[in-house]
């Protein structure tokens, strides 16, 4: 079994759908941001607060800024922008990421060699003060860990 979507796949052409300065006012939309509100908007619009279309934009370059935010007294639970959020957006991403894995899981199928591919933990950042370690690293570091007590206690 592989999990496409785990691999990091971008294949020719693929267009970004916001612009620079949306895609600034957005950053770090770990929550709530434009990006689910948008699959809420398009899968169950009715969970959505109309409030959504007046929320000031709190976006967080790294885990820094994401933990500062998130500490606020008056924090309203989400970083990002989530007045950006359309169910046509959703929609595009969702028929796009659905074309994608196709794509690869046909590639794959075919002969594609995938082992030596980018995986979303080599890029995505786990919460580290410095925001710097990819969820790769960290289970990288956790592992050597783990076989370092295993050999301690004699059992590797």
């Amino acid at each position: 079994m592989v999990n496409l979507a785990a691999l990091i796949y971008r294949p020719p052409g693929q267009s970004q759908t916001r612009s620079e300065e949306e895609q600034r006012e957005d950053a770090g939309s770990t929550h709530a941001g434009a990006s689910e509100t948008s699959l809420l908007l398009y899968f169950r619009p009715e969970l959505v607060s109309p409030g959504y279309k007046n929320a000031t934009p709190l976006p967080a370059r790294n885990q820094k800024q994401r933990n500062e935010i998130a500490k606020a007294t008056d924090w309203p639970g989400y970083w990002g922008s989530p007045r950006l959020a359309t169910a046509a957006a959703a929609a595009a991403r969702w028929k796009g990421n659905s074309t994608r894995l196709t794509d690869l899981a046909n590639k794959i199928l075919d002969g594609f060699d995938y082992i030596q591919m980018k995986r979303l933990g080599d890029e995505v950042v786990v919460g580290q003060p410095t925001g710097e370690v990819t969820f790769t690293k960290h289970n990288q570091e956790i592992e050597s860990k783990q076989q370092e007590w295993l050999k301690k206690k004699g059992l590797d």
